[in-house]
Parts: C-alpha cells; structure tokens; sequence
C-alpha cells in the first residue's frame, strides 16, 4: 500500500441507404468502445479504416487512439505520416508536439508547439502544452507565461492553476505553489492530481498533520503508514 500511493503520488437511393446504415452502425460502435476506453479495439477499427481508406481524417483517428493507448511512439508515426500531407495543421503539430513530450524529447516537442502557435495564434490548450514543456526544460518563469497566456484564452482554471503550482514546486516556491492549489483544491478535493500535488507541496513546507489527515482520509492508510510516506515525501 505504501510503495503504491507514493508511486501514485511521485476517435442509387438503396444504395445510399445501405451505406449510411453502414456509416452508423461503425459510428455506433465506436461510440460504445469509447465509453468502454476500449482502445486497443479502437485502433483495430481505425487500422481497418486505413487499409480501406486512407484518409487523414482516419489516419488521425488511429493516431489519436493510439495516443490514448499510452502508445506514443506508434502515434508518432501516424502523426508524421499527416504532417507529410499537411505541415502546417496545428492539431497535428499539438499532438505531435504532445507525443514528444510524452517520449521525453522535450526540444523537439517545443518546436512542434512552437510551429502550431504559429500556424493559429488563439487556441489555449497549445499555450498550456508549450508551458508543460518548458517547465520539463526547466524554464520555469516562461512556462508560467505560456500559463497565463493559456489562462487568458480561458482553458480550464483548475488545470491552469495546478500546472502553474507546479512549474512553482519545481522551482522550489513551495508557499507560492501551495497558494495556487489551496483554493482549487477546496472547491474540489477529489481532484486526483490536485490532491497528489497537495500532498507533494505540504511535505515540502512540514506540514505534517494536514498531509497525514490527507493520506489516511482519501488514501485508506495507516498513520503509520502515512507517517512513512510524509517522511519519504519531506
């Protein structure tokens, strides 16, 4: 349990009727594997699609699939595929981009954010990406501007919020970062990362009570158990 919490925290008229009954029914299913997360049977449907049709509408979807099947690398490569046909869509770039990051190829995963804010300007989540990776670069006081540009184009307060607490972590501003997560967190402390990140910052400033009720109220340990994750933590 101990080794657990703290990993946890560390896509002719009959004819043409045949044919859209054709188009819902794989709508269907799609839509029944993707409340499922079934996505490993997802990329098998897109691969399908492919063979068939090789669209960049369906190679997006494979991508994208793949990506939610934590396969970074094969979504990479679908990705690159698009970017043959279209250099310049940013929501190949962003994803692209994202993948990097995921791989750790950070530099690279700049660039790419780089090139889709320049292809459009105005859509928040490439902002939010470009802050992610700076601070992985350790640019922290730009990653809190790509934040707050992020923040301006009104993406998720909670997220830009919790992304800015931890650029301030990183940075080693403990008191600052647990002033960004408090208010968020207070408003909703089921957030998962909010209350991880929590947990990381309190440890941080000794707050040893407070992150002991944290553990052993939502985590289901110990106080003993707790009492050895915060001195880890601390």
């Amino acid at each position: 349990m101990i080794k657990f919490t703290i990993i946890f925290i560390s896509i002719l008229w009959l004819v043409g009727c045949s044919t859209n009954k054709t188009i819902d029914q794989s709508a269907k299913k799609e839509s029944i594997m993707e409340k499922a997360n079934n996505y490993s049977g997802l990329v098998k449907l897109y691969s399908d699609k492919v063979k068939k049709s090789d669209s960049e509408e369906n190679r997006f979807k494979l991508a994208t699939y793949y990506y939610k099947l934590n396969d970074y690398e094969a979504s990479s490569y679908h990705i690159e595929n698009l970017l043959k046909r279209n250099s310049n869509n940013p929501e190949y770039l962003f994803m692209q981009s994202d993948n990097f990051y995921k791989l750790g190829k950070f530099k690279l995963s700049l660039r790419l954010i780089n090139s889709a804010i320049k292809s459009k300007s105005d859509v928040a989540k490439y902002y939010n990406q470009k802050g992610i990776v700076l601070s992985s670069l350790k640019k922290y006081e730009d990653s809190i501007v790509q934040f707050n540009q992020a923040r301006a184009l009104l993406f998720d307060n909670t997220k830009i919020k919790n992304n800015i607490a931890v650029s301030l972590y990183m940075e080693g501003k403990y008191k600052e970062s647990l002033g960004m997560l408090m208010p968020i967190y207070l408003r909703n402390p089921q957030d998962k990362k909010v209350t991880s990140n929590m947990i990381l910052v309190l440890s941080k400033l000794r707050d040893k009570d407070y992150v002991m009720q944290i553990l052993t109220e939502k985590y289901e340990v110990s106080r003993d158990e707790a009492r050895v994750i915060y001195n880890k933590l601390a």
